[in-house]
C-alpha cells in the first residue's frame, strides 16, 4: 500500500478533517491577531496569540497528516506535532494564570513550565521522532518515549489549571465576577485540554478507529473560542470594543455555516448542524447582553449627567448662601468689636463686657466656619486665587503661633513653638499659607483636651518642614482615611468639637498643593495624640 492508497482509504475523513482544522485556525488566527492589535501588544494578548500561534501551527500540521499525499511533507510534520503539542498545552495553562490572576506569574512558576517543554524539545531535536511510515495502517509510529510524556504532561497541565483556578477561586470569596470569570474561562480550558487530551490518549492506546476519535474531539474547539469570545466581553478581558466582539460572532456563525457548502455525508451535516446551533446560540446570547450593556451604559450615562447638573446647582446655591451668611455675621462680629472699643462708645459695663466677648468670639467663629467652607469649595472648583511672591514663612508661623498661644493657654494646654535657624524664603501667596497654618495649629488646639501643643519650624534638607504635634484625641486608621478630604473629619470629632465643619484641612491640603508641596499626619491611634507635617520648597 503507497500513500496515494492510504490517501484513498482516508478520503472518507478529508471534509471532516478539513472542516475540523481549517475553521479553528480561521477563527483563532484572527481572534488572535484582533486582539494583538486592539490591545496595542499588551502582555495579556502577546501569551494569548503565542498560545494561538502554536496551536494554529499544530493544527496545520495535524491536517497535513490526514491529507496529504506527499510523504516527505507527512513524516516532517508528523515528527513534529508531539514537540508542538507539548508546547501548546504550556502556553494555554500559562495564559490562564495571567488572564485570572491579571498579571504575570512568578519565576517559579515560569521555571516549572518551561521544564515540562524540555523534554518534548530533546526529543524531537536529537531523537528521531517519527520512526517509520506503517503503510498498513497509513500510520508514523513515534518514539514511545515522546507520546507517553506528551500525554502525561498533558494531564499535568490541566491539573495545573484546575488547582490554580481553584485557589483564587477560593480566595477570592468576595469578588463575584472575579469567580464567575475563573469559572468560565477555567471552564472553557479544562472542557478543550480535557477532550484534547483524552481523545489523544484513546488515539495512542488503542489505534485504528479510535484513532479518528481525535479527529472529532476538535469539534469542541468552536464552543471552546465561543466561550473564550464571551468571557473577553463578560469580564472585558482584553478591554475590547463592543462592535470588535459582534463582528468576531459574526465572522464566526458564518463560517461555521459555510461548512454545509463541501459537506456531503449526513453525519458530517449533522455534526456541523449541532456546531452551528451552539454558535448561533452563544452569538444570541452574547449579542443581547452586549446590547443590554449598552444600554444599561447609556441610562448611567443619563443619570450621572443629571446628578452632575444638580451637584452643581446644590454646590452654587450653597456658595451664595454662605457667602451671605458670611456677610451677616462679619458685620455683626464688627459691631461687637465696635462697641468693645470704649475710647469711640464710651466706657461698657462690668457686667456687659463678658456677655458682649462671648457675642464677638462666637461671631467670629461663625465667620472662620463659613470661609472654611468657601475657601475649600473655592479650591475644588479651581477658582482660588493666588498671589505667588517672595516672603518669610518663618515671619509668618511666628504671626500665628503668637495669635494661637493664647487660645492653648485658656484650655490649660502648654503651648511651645520652636523656630530653627536658616533661611525660610518661599515664593507664594503669603495669605493662603498663613491661613493653612492657622488652621494646623487650631485644628490640634481645638482636638487636645489636656497636654500640649508644640509647633516646629525647620529648614531640612533643601525644603521647609512644619510640624505640630500634641496630645489629643488622637486619629484611627478608618478617620485618616477622611482627612484632608471635602467635609472629611473624625468619626468622633463633632464630640469633642462642636464647630467641626471637615473642611479646614481639606482647605490646608488644597493651598499646599498648589504650592507644589505635601500635608500628612500620623499618629498611634485613639488617644494618642496626632503629629501633622507641612513640607514646602524653599525659593530656588
Amino acid at each position: 500500500m503507497d500513500i496515494n492508497t492510504c490517501y484513498e482509504a482516508g478520503k472518507d475523513f478529508y471534509s471532516i478533517a478539513t472542516y475540523s482544522h481549517l475553521v479553528p485556525i480561521a477563527i483563532t488566527l484572527f481572534l488572535s491577531i484582533y486582539i494583538l492589535f486592539k490591545t496595542k501588544f499588551s502582555f495579556q494578548s502577546i501569551v494569548f496569540s503565542l498560545f494561538s500561534g502554536f496551536f494554529c501551527l499544530w493544527l496545520a500540521g495535524d491536517l497535513i497528516t490526514w491529507t496529504s499525499t506527499n510523504y516527505d511533507l507527512l513524516v516532517a510534520s508528523w515528527s513534529q506535532l508531539d514537540n508542538i503539542n507539548i508546547i501548546f498545552f504550556v502556553l494555554a495553562a500559562y495564559f490562564f494564570v495571567v488572564t485570572i490572576r491579571e498579571r504575570d506569574v512568578s519565576i517559579r512558576h515560569k521555571i516549572f513550565l518551561f521544564l515540562l517543554t524540555l523534554p518534548g524539545f530533546y526529543s524531537t531535536i536529537l531523537l528521531q521522532t517519527a520512526q517509520n511510515f506503517d503503510q498498513a495502517f497509513c500510520n508514523v509510529t513515534n518514539s514511545n518515549f515522546l507520546t507517553q510524556y506528551k500525554l502525561i504532561q498533558e494531564f499535568i497541565c490541566i491539573a495545573y489549571i484546575i488547582f490554580i483556578g481553584y485557589v483564587e477561586f477560593v480566595k477570592d470569596k468576595n469578588d463575584t465576577t472575579k469567580r464567575s470569570k475563573i469559572f468560565y474561562i477555567g471552564s472553557a480550558f479544562s472542557l478543550f485540554l480535557g477532550v484534547f487530551a483524552v481523545t489523544e490518549y484513546l488515539a495512542s492506546e488503542y489505534g485504528g478507529i479510535a484513532y479518528t476519535v481525535s479527529l472529532y474531539g476538535l469539534f469542541v474547539l468552536p464552543l471552546f473560542l465561543l466561550i473564550v469570545i464571551f468571557s473577553i466581553v463578560r469580564f472585558q478581558m482584553f478591554d475590547l470594543k463592543r462592535i470588535g466582539t459582534q463582528l468576531l460572532v459574526y465572522v464566526l456563525v458564518i463560517m461555521v455555516a459555510t461548512q454545509f457548502l463541501f459537506l456531503e455525508n449526513s453525519t458530517n451535516k449533522i455534526l456541523n448542524s449541532i456546531t452551528l446551533f451552539l454558535a448561533v446560540s452563544f452569538a444570541y446570547m452574547l449579542i443581547k447582553s452586549i446590547n443590554q450593556e449598552r444600554n444599561y451604559l447609556t441610562q448611567i450615562e443619563k443619570l450621572a449627567s443629571d446628578l452632575q447638573i444638580a451637584n452643581d446647582g446644590q454646590t452654587n446655591l450653597i456658595h451664595v448662601i454662605n457667602h451671605q451668611i458670611k456677610g451677616y455675621i462679619a458685620k455683626s462680629r464688627n459691631i461687637f468689636s465696635e462697641l468693645l472699643t470704649e475710647p469711640l462708645y464710651g466706657p461698657v459695663s462690668d457686667a456687659a463686657k463678658p456677655m458682649m466677648k462671648e457675642g464677638f468670639n462666637s461671631l467670629t467663629e461663625g465667620v472662620d466656619f463659613v470661609q472654611q467652607i468657601l475657601n475649600a469649595s473655592n479650591i475644588e472648583k479651581g477658582t482660588m486665587a493666588y498671589f505667588m511672591q517672595p516672603f518669610d514663612m518663618k515671619k509668618v508661623v511666628e504671626e500665628v503661633t503668637e495669635k494661637q498661644r493664647p487660645l492653648a493657654e485658656a484650655k490649660g494646654l502648654h503651648f511651645e513653638a520652636i523656630i530653627d535657624e536658616g533661611n525660610f524664603e518661599i515664593n507664594g501667596d503669603r495669605a493662603q499659607l498663613k491661613e493653612a497654618v492657622r488652621n494646623l495649629i487650631d485644628n490640634s488646639i481645638n482636638y487636645t483636651i489636656k497636654g500640649s501643643v508644640s509647633v516646629h519650624l525647620a529648614n531640612s534638607t533643601g525644603k521647609i518642614q512644619l510640624t505640630v504635634k500634641d496630645t489629643g484625641i488622637g486619629i484611627t486608621d478608618e478617620d485618616k482615611k477622611r482627612l484632608f478630604t471635602k467635609g472629611g473629619r473624625g468619626k468622633n470629632s463633632i464630640k469633642i468639637n462642636v464647630n467641626s465643619s471637615g473642611y479646614g484641612l481639606s482647605f490646608v491640603k488644597g493651598v499646599i498643593d498648589a504650592h507644589k508641596g505635601k500635608v500628612w499626619c500620623e499618629s498611634d491611634g485613639q488617644e494618642r495624640g496626632s503629629t501633622f507635617y507641612m513640607e514646602l520648597p524653599l525659593t530656588s
